[in-house]
Order: structure tokens, then C-alpha cells, then sequence
């Protein structure tokens, strides 16, 4: 039986994200080019927390146009999802400095989610 070689495994894995290869895209990023990762048309899905960009393309399902968390998609999403919520206001406004100990907790958490399962793609820029 003819045994592959590492690099034929690491060759054949499938890829983690659709970040992995586009490398030229990892930048900072304003709000407004953010708003281009939106998952329309094929485009892959961006959401930034607390400064930090992720491509949450791999869960579409989740984040893309027309899902639960789809409004957030190609945002910053710091603060709808520090207080649990889906109001326009909040998905519009990225504010956190009002935030309470109960919000700054929960942004944490959904920050550990993240970093646990997406790559970080770019930073806020403003």
C-alpha cells in the first residue's frame, strides 16, 4: 500500500474558511468597506466584536441573508450582541461605553464563541 505524504494531507484538507487563501484581505477595515462582507451574491460574511473582524462565512446558515443573526452580517456587531438583542437600534449603533457589567459579560462570551470558531480576518479601523 502506497502511504501518502504530509504534504499530500495537508494539500487535501479541505479549506477551514473562505479566509484561508485569500490572506490579501486580512486589513483593517472601515464600517463602511465592512459592510461589503455581507453574504449577498456569494460574498463572504464578515461580523466584527470589539474591534476585531471574523468571517463567518462557514455559518451562513447562522449569519447570512435572511438568518437569525443575518442583520449583523458585514457589521459590527459589538453591541447587539453584548445586549442580546435584535432591535434595529442596537444592530445600527455600535456603541458599548453605556454598556452595564451584565452587557460587558455577555460580549465576552459571544467574543470567546467567536475566536473559538471563526478566523480573524481584519480590525476596525474606525
Amino acid at each position: 500500500m502506497k502511504s501518502l505524504g504530509i504534504s499530500a494531507i495537508i494539500t487535501a484538507r479541505p479549506k477551514l474558511s473562505w479566509a484561508e487563501g485569500n490572506e490579501r484581505f486580512y486589513k483593517d477595515y472601515s464600517r463602511k468597506e465592512l459592510e461589503f462582507f455581507d453574504g449577498t451574491d456569494g460574498k463572504p460574511i464578515f461580523i466584527a466584536l470589539k474591534g476585531k473582524i471574523y468571517d463567518v462565512t462557514s455559518k451562513a446558515k447562522f449569519y447570512g441573508p435572511g438568518a437569525i443573526y443575518g442583520m449583523f452580517a458585514g457589521r459590527d456587531a459589538s453591541r447587539g450582541l453584548g445586549k442580546m438583542s435584535l432591535e434595529k437600534q442596537d444592530v445600527d449603533d455600535p456603541r458599548t461605553n453605556d454598556f452595564t457589567e451584565k452587557d460587558l459579560e455577555s460580549l465576552n462570551k459571544w467574543v470567546g464563541r467567536f475566536e473559538s470558531k471563526y478566523p480573524i480576518v481584519g480590525r476596525l479601523k474606525d
